[in-house]
């Protein structure tokens, strides 16, 4: 990564003045790096500065692609309104394209990627789903690997926020697939993401499989771009501890809480709220389990106070049950924040939304169609081909095969006709 900063800015100092497409494209990659070093500051200044040179070029898609990016770090900061304000700055934009060109920008996947990954945080499940379905839907378009890597990742955790192991496990299983055509540095963050939806699933034995096969050395000091595998092995750690009797547990607790403390430092100097909060949470969970209750509430607190501003609250639920217990002990012992009662209130809602999920009819089990998949199922119902459907749609005819795959998947269906019936059973068509 410092390396790759270098480059770009030895770029920027040679690239002529008037070149401001190459030169906007370069100072967003240079913010991008360095957002992923943790120079968040820095990073922030370089994405002005690559937002002011793409407007003046006229770049859209690229000065699309280089808001969202700076709503991605707002959301790193722990600033989730103005990360909306951004994204929603991006998306006027890209509409504004479509409406007059009727084509859509390959950046405009990517903001609704952001935006579902804000209302997850949120916990408003509806709406992260809307633009997860949205952002995949628009990158399947396209076949940009890496965005539609992401896509399927924000998908993954939105369905299985929603209690959908299966389909969960599916949509993070196709990201890991295009990662392995990226680059190993894809392939490892893939295979963390998938570890830790599978520890959310209770599935502790396939999570220490995975830990068994990283190359972790204590000692080493946790880079800011390696949080996002970090926090599932602490996660890991964790919960095999809390399932271990003393003496036993001590090791992997007090491992996990050794990486935490250095990620709470590097965190902290960056000044990178979110990761904050979840470093706080994981915290507490640890010194729950070593019998440390007094810190434990402490830290937990701490996160409640840091989470309550921005209304993050996705990050209390993920912990299940353990974080929900500790939860209703500060209450009890009267010495939580206010924050507390909403969170609970929203972890009380999660049980509901996965026994809707879970135990419904066979409707509510079935995944929610896209905008374009509606428009293809329309016309599946006709006697129009796919090919004919492409043209109908002015799309291409692989990227209607590929919609059909996905309604047969959706539908639990295997052939056009019995996609049609299924709809008109339950009330699409």
């Amino acid at each position: 990564m410092p390396l790759a900063a270098d480059f770009a800015r030895e770029a920027l100092k040679v690239l002529p003045d008037e070149d401001l497409v190459l030169r906007g494209f370069t100072a967003t990659l240079l913010a991008t790096v360095l957002r992923w070093t943790g120079d968040l500051k820095e990073a922030k200044s370089a994405y002005q500065e690559a937002i002011a040179i793409n407007r003046s070029a006229g770049a859209t898609n690229v000065l699309v692609e280089s808001l969202c990016d700076l709503a991605v770090l707002h959301s790193i900061e722990g600033e989730l309104q103005q990360s909306i304000a951004t994204c929603h700055e991006a998306l006027s934009l890209a509409e504004e394209v479509y409406e007059q060109s009727g084509r859509r920008l390959s950046a405009h996947g990517h903001v609704s990627i952001q935006l579902c990954r804000i209302f997850r945080e949120r916990n408003d499940l509806d709406l992260a789903r809307r633009y997860a379905e949205e952002g995949l839907a628009l990158c399947e378009e396209w076949g940009q690997a890496e965005s539609l890597m992401r896509a399927h990742v924000e998908h993954a955790h939105v369905l299985q926020a929603y209690g959908d192991s299966d389909g969960s496990i599916r949509s993070i299983r196709e990201a890991r697939q295009l990662a392995s055509d990226l680059s190993p540095w894809y392939e490892v963050r893939t295979a963390a993401w998938e570890a830790h939806l599978r520890l959310m699933q209770g599935d502790l034995t396939y999570a220490l499989q995975w830990l068994n096969n990283q190359d972790l050395i204590i000692n080493d000091e946790v880079e800011f771009q390696d949080f996002e595998t970090h926090f599932p092995i602490v996660r890991t750690l964790i919960f095999h501890g809390r399932q271990l009797s003393k003496p036993e547990s001590l090791p992997p607790l007090n491992q996990a809480i050794e990486i935490l403390e250095q990620m709470r430092s590097t965190a902290e100097s960056s000044g990178a709220g979110r990761y904050l909060i979840e470093i706080m949470i994981l915290t507490s969970l640890a010194q729950d389990a070593l019998g440390e209750k007094e810190r434990a509430f402490a830290m937990l607190n701490i996160a409640l106070s840091l989470a309550e501003p921005e209304a993050f609250i996705r990050a209390f639920v993920d912990g299940g049950e353990p974080v929900r217990a500790l939860l209703c002990e500060l209450e009890k012992r009267k010495i939580s924040v206010p924050y507390t009662g909403k969170v609970l209130q929203s972890m009380d809602d999660q049980v509901d939304v996965r026994i809707t999920v879970g135990v419904g009819s066979t409707e509510s089990m079935i995944e929610h169609l896209t905008e374009r998949e509606m428009e293809v199922l329309c016309l599946l119902a006709t006697h129009l081909s796919s090919t004919e459907i492409a043209d109908e749609l002015i799309i291409a005819a692989s990227t209607v095969r590929s919609h059909i795959k996905n309604i047969y998947s959706k539908l639990r269906v295997h052939s056009r006709t019995e996609a049609v019936e299924k709809a008109r059973e339950i009330g699409l068509l």
